[in-house]
């Protein structure tokens, strides 16, 4: 069991199972913070807390950028272990199977969420990047944006028909829409204990109505997670209301329409003249 640890500048490289704290785990890892450094993988199963879990890992983040190739993750590379109250704010980067926060799910996780970019090829999600057959993701979202060609989602990459339960993704901030696996919710609803059906706000989850989306009690609050931090619209002038309405001043900002699925009742005004000749 490892336990009650702060580690901080961290740097650390490897080939395969790399982690922070231990790069293969089989036992119980809890209330562990990594809060600065750097870890890079040169093959597989790389995370920033452990490279692979096949043990329990509890009340635990991560708050730094990984690297690796296949099986990359913020918190945990490859997890075939329990995972429950975590999460993971650092940028992640791989080529297969990259996530967030983990890398591949053989198992069920609770309670999480990450913020983070997510940068891949294949399989890449800005929770989880891939799952085995039928696992489970329940009370977690992601708000990272995510980045990659195939097998791409908000919240999970490839599914394998995981079932998926009150976990929430926002294409607007993960400025990706396709791979909808999950449920998607808005920012402004995110930003109220409403928003999250049958989370527990009394023993794991905290809220701070309208300034902050749901931590986890007893953490640090993430400065991803303010909403003065939160970009959840793709045109940058206006905030869509009656009063104040997003500006079109660009082609791309009119096409970009299209794609706040979430802010479907929202008001536009256009600023600018705009050549459309090529569309």
């Amino acid at each position: 069991t490892k336990k009650d640890l702060v580690l901080e500048n961290v740097d650390i490289e490897g080939n395969t199972h790399v982690g922070t704290i231990v790069g293969y785990n089989k036992g119980t890892v809890k209330e562990i913070r990594v809060i600065s450094g750097n870890i890079e993988g040169k093959t597989e199963r790389v995370g920033g807390l452990i490279g692979t879990n096949e043990g329990a890992i509890t009340d635990c983040y991560a708050i730094i950028p990984v690297i690796g190739v296949t099986h990359v993750g913020g918190l945990v590379g490859y997890c075939g272990g329990t995972i429950n109250k975590v999460y993971a704010t650092g940028d992640v980067k791989g080529t297969t199977a990259v996530g967030g926060l983990l890398g591949h799910l053989e198992t069920t996780i609770s309670n999480a969420y990450a913020t983070g970019k997510v940068e891949g090829q294949d399989k890449v999600g800005g929770l989880v990047g891939e799952s085995g057959w039928r696992k489970a993701i329940v009370n977690s979202y992601a708000i990272g944006e995510v980045i990659g060609t195939t097998n791409v989602g908000c919240l999970l990459g490839l599914s394998n028909e995981t079932g998926l339960t009150n976990s929430y993704f926002v294409p607007e901030v993960s400025k990706q829409l396709t791979g909808v696996i999950g449920i998607v919710n808005t920012i402004p609803k995110m930003l109220k204990q409403t928003g999250y059906t049958s989370w527990d706000f009394n023993d794991i989850w905290e809220i701070q109505d309208g300034k902050t989306l749901a931590y986890l009690k007893d953490m640090p609050i993430p400065d991803a997670i303010l909403e003065e931090n939160i970009e959840y619209t793709l045109i940058k002038d206006g905030k869509g209301t009656e009063s104040d309405p997003f500006i079109i001043k660009t082609v791309e900002d009119l096409v970009s329409i299209k794609n706040m699925i979430t802010l479907a009742n929202s008001y536009y005004k256009l600023g600018n003249d705009l050549d459309l000749t090529e569309y």
